[in-house]
């Protein structure tokens, strides 16, 4: 927040003498006492809260300011992070499908074939046919 200039400050010290020359209603001075009692508890209360609480709340009442100023730019943001989330979820999930058909594969190719295959007679028309002809 930008600091007040001269013109403001000297502004507000005239606001606040005339104020403080104003005569005050004995209800009005009990809702100004009480409201400064509950804005000291509540200063105590900030100060006894732990450092990593207080600048998180800073940080969510600064995320919240940002949000209304410029709600287009955040939900587009918000959008791609989830695109980028959901990409990657889907790229571990298809990678992990090929590990397992390349996984099959491998056993298949590295697996002992038995010497009567090789001497059965299917086996070789099978492998003299065209390939579109076997599937």
């Amino acid at each position: 927040m930008d600091r007040p200039s001269m013109q403001e400050r000297e502004f507000g010290l005239k606001v606040k003498s005339v104020l403080d020359q104003a005569p005050v209603s004995a209800n009005a001075q009990a809702r100004l006492n009480t409201a400064r009692r509950q804005a000291i508890a509540r200063a105590a209360e900030l100060q006894r809260r732990p450092v990593l609480v207080s600048r998180l709340a800073g940080m969510s009442h600064w995320l919240s300011e940002k949000w209304h100023e410029h709600p287009a730019a955040w939900g587009t943001g918000a959008a791609f992070v989830l695109a980028i989330a959901v990409g990657g979820w889907w790229q571990l999930q298809n990678q992990a499908l090929g590990d397992a058909d390349h996984a099959v594969d491998v056993q298949l190719l590295a697996d002992e074939v038995p010497l009567d295959t090789f001497i059965d007679t299917r086996f070789e028309q099978w492998t003299n046919t065209p390939s579109t002809a076997r599937d």
